[in-house]
């Protein structure tokens, strides 16, 4: 998954370059507190007539909870602080940040695989999600990922008709 995408271009580089000035000003802050990087959008639901402006929300790219676990794979203990951040460990947090794997266990849609071909419909509504960020508006730090959402038609997964993902 890539976290930041429209954050400094969403590369490496510069992901770990704007990591590595964060090292430098702030090095005294714990490097598992908050994600460092924030996405901000307009809500354009949110009219303020005394600004005559819109509204902007500023949410962390990545929940504090992951950012944290994030940052102890990279080698950086619980309560670490930016100021003890090896390059090294700069350089991976920006990797993770930018291509963290993810390991999803679940049913096998392809009868190539052994797999029993099957339908979904339905899923999370889509009123109940913040569609720029996949994240729920009723359950707290919970993300969609995948074919998730409500639809008007069925999910047709791979190998319903002929086994080869065809109709």
């Amino acid at each position: 998954v890539h976290f930041c995408a429209e954050h400094l271009g969403g590369k490496v580089e510069m992901i770990e370059k704007d990591l590595w000035r964060i090292r430098q000003e702030k090095p005294r802050e714990v490097v598992g507190d908050k994600c460092p990087f924030v996405h901000r959008f307009v809500d354009y639901d949110e009219y303020d007539w005394e600004t005559e402006s819109f509204k902007v929300i500023e949410t962390e790219c990545i929940p504090a909870e992951l950012w944290a676990s994030m940052t102890e794979s990279c080698g950086a203990p619980p309560n670490s602080i930016w100021g003890k951040m090896s390059p090294k460990k700069v350089r991976h947090l920006a990797e993770l940040v930018v291509g963290c794997p993810f390991e999803f266990k679940g049913r096998v849609a392809s009868t190539a695989s052994g797999g029993d071909p099957f339908i979904n419909a339905g899923g999370i509504l889509l009123n109940e999600m913040d569609m720029s960020t996949m994240k729920s508006k009723v359950v707290e730090n919970l993300f969609c990922c995948g074919r998730g959402c409500e639809c008007e038609w069925f999910f047709v997964h791979e190998g319903l008709c002929d086994g080869e993902g065809g109709w």
